[in-house]
């Protein structure tokens, strides 16, 4: 009894120490094109920040949108240089804020700030996506997107409030264009623009308040290349719902002049796992005139996309010649192709594919963690001392693996009783969208059978505790990464 109330006294001195303090923002995130993310504005003055890799020429679509409380947003794009290129404004009231039609200038990182642009500041929560002509059109976290089959609609859901999704076709010179978006669900006020191969905006539906359908007809294409289709909510306030979008082209042509991949491709997003990554091959479907092909890969949406095959005339390749040797922890990989014909190189867009988490089958935890589910977030090289979302928290001149966030992840699954007793660990769902089993540090069950067993409970604490605040080389001791590694 008494270890007991010594424990929950510990609890309590240590949520009063840190919980008062206003949460320190993470370092900038890395965000694809085709991505949406959600965050919170908890104090006055916080700002966010995001970072991708474009090269030049691609276009820009950028959405901000108020999920909740008087946030109003405001978004800049700063170039790889820190300098202003694009900026939403902001002003009372506002619910969205949008930078669109930009075309970047230089190869490289950029950053976008998103903040409240309001006179009075105000806090809340809010959704930020990504558009980028050429990138990616889905990514991980949302896979409503991808190549637009000419004469087949598509169907996808704008959610939460910000959200965008890119569509691309492979277009040739001269072709009469139709696109035709419309609510299926929700408040959903259709809005469709149309891209050119070089980023420009060559179409807009607009919208407005109230509106069930987007248009874009009567538009002929001036050049050769894949285009993008960006839909979103068009509304003054920004809604949500699902929606219907479909493309015609005239006169028609096959679909496979341009370039789209074959392997990894699935509608739910291509994955490979690197239990049996062996078999993995990239291949795509041949296209019409071609002499050879050029092959670009990147490991991560914000590294650049470098050449790995060059004026190859197979129409596959085996990329473990040039990915890196099979790791325990979760990544995404991004590649392209180039075509070279007599009349000038043809452009895919930019897939992507997951290297989804393999736990090791060697590991004295392997068990536990077949039993929870499989959970990916154990497969962060520090979970097992604290980190539930792999991702580092400060600046950067100072960071931690555990922090605020993997505190209130902790929170939000502490004294979850597992079935009978209560809904289990599997119910809960952090702050920041992780399941909760992620604060499961100690991969064990404390409890009794009389009273019931918790996932999350003293032993993670205890866990969280003894490594809170330890920072990173050359500031800090760090936290070992070998929470993977066998005996």
């Amino acid at each position: 009894m008494r270890a007991s109330t010594y424990r929950f006294l510990s609890l309590l001195c240590f949520l009063a120490v840190f919980l008062l303090q206003p949460s320190l923002s993470m370092a900038c995130e890395c965000i694809a094109s085709g991505e949406t993310k959600s965050s919170d504005m908890q104090f006055d003055g916080e700002t966010h920040c995001y970072s991708f890799w474009s090269e030049t020429g691609q276009g820009v679509v950028i959405e901000m949108a108020r999920l909740s409380g008087g946030l109003d947003p405001r978004v800049q794009l700063y170039d790889p240089n820190g300098v202003l290129v694009a900026d939403s404004g902001g002003k009372e009231n506002d619910w969205r804020a949008i930078i669109e039609n930009y075309q970047t200038e230089m190869t490289g990182i950029y950053t976008i700030i998103a903040s409240d642009g309001g006179y009075n500041p105000d806090t809340g929560g809010f959704g930020l996506s990504l558009v980028l002509t050429g990138g990616t059109t889905t990514s991980p976290q949302d896979k409503d997107g991808n190549d637009v089959t000419i004469g087949h609609a598509q169907s996808g859901n704008i959610t939460p409030g910000g959200d965008t999704d890119a569509y691309c076709f492979f277009g040739q010179v001269g072709q009469g264009v139709v696109i035709e978006m419309a609510r299926l669900s929700g408040g959903l006020d259709p809005r469709v623009q149309l891209y050119d191969p070089n980023g420009v905006r060559v179409a807009d539906s607009g919208g407005k308040e109230n509106d069930w359908r987007a248009t874009i007809e009567n538009y002929q294409t001036e050049m050769t290349g894949i285009y993008t289709i960006v839909a979103s909510d068009g509304g003054y306030n920004p809604d949500t719902g699902g929606y219907g979008l479909s493309v015609s082209l005239m006169p028609p042509i096959d679909p496979f002049d341009g370039i789209y991949p074959c392997n990894p491709y699935t509608p739910d997003g291509p994955s490979v796992s690197l239990c049996n990554w062996d078999n993995l091959s990239l291949w795509w479907l041949e296209v019409y005139a071609a002499t050879s092909y050029d092959v670009y890969f990147s490991r991560g949406p914000c590294m650049p996309l470098e050449k790995v095959a060059e004026n190859i005339v197979d129409t596959i390749i085996d990329p473990c010649a040039f990915m890196p040797a099979p790791e325990n922890k979760h990544y995404v990989c991004s590649w392209k192709v180039v075509a070279h014909t007599p009349e000038g190189d043809i452009y895919s867009p930019t897939y992507w594919f997951a290297v989804e988490c393999c736990f090791p089958n060697c590991h004295p935890d392997y068990n536990s963690w077949v039993e929870a589910g499989k959970p990916e977030c154990w497969c962060y090289p520090r979970q097992c001392h604290g980190d539930s979302d792999g991702l580092k928290e400060g600046g950067a001149t100072k960071g931690y693996y555990v922090h605020f966030h993997d505190l209130n992840i902790l929170l939000a699954g502490w004294n979850t009783l597992e079935h009978p007793k209560g809904p289990g660990i599997a119910t809960i769902t952090g702050p920041y969208g992780e399941p909760g089993i992620c604060a499961d540090f100690a991969h064990d069950q404390e409890g009794s059978a009389k009273k019931g067993y918790y996932r999350v409970h003293f032993n993670d604490l205890n866990t969280l505790i003894a490594n809170w605040n330890t920072l990173e080389p050359p500031q800090g001791p760090g936290i070992d990464p070998n929470c993977l590694d066998c005996p």
